[in-house]
């Protein structure tokens, strides 16, 4: 199985098409198949991909991470596109275990609320287990 970049796992992908259950709006999904691999940067790749998607339309990014390293993608998304929104889910932070990146929490005070927003990932818990007995 060979690693791909993200250009190359571009070729692979398969795209389907969701209906928004809030709002009706159509989003097109890009599907990785089950035996691609990315190599080890992925974050790096991420960050790329989300700039890329960013300069061509306003864009709204879910980022699942409680990775600091990508306050600075953030920040500039908004830059380049400031339209755009990126809501990330991530866990808590804790007093025994702070996962949640510090740089992460700091982007809710600079960053405006239409712009960013920052989740705990167990506040959706119950809508996705909901959604995944369906």
């Amino acid at each position: 199985m060979a690693y791909k970049t993200p250009a190359e796992f571009a070729e692979f992908a398969e795209f389907a098409d969701f209906e928004c259950s809030a709002c009706g709006s159509l989003n097109t999904v890009r599907i990785a198949p089950e035996k691609i691999r990315l190599k080890s940067n992925v974050d790096v790749y991420l960050a790329a991909n989300m700039l890329e998607c960013a300069a061509k339309q306003p864009v709204h990014i879910v980022l699942i991470s409680c990775d600091g390293d990508y306050a600075e993608a953030i920040q500039a998304l908004l830059r380049i596109s400031p339209n755009s929104m990126v809501t990330v889910l991530a866990t808590p932070a804790t007093r025994h275990n702070n996962c949640l990146s510090v740089r992460l929490k700091n982007l809710s005070q600079i960053l405006p609320r239409k712009n960013y927003r920052l989740t705990n990932i167990n506040n959706i818990r119950d809508k996705v287990t909901q959604i995944s007995k369906n």
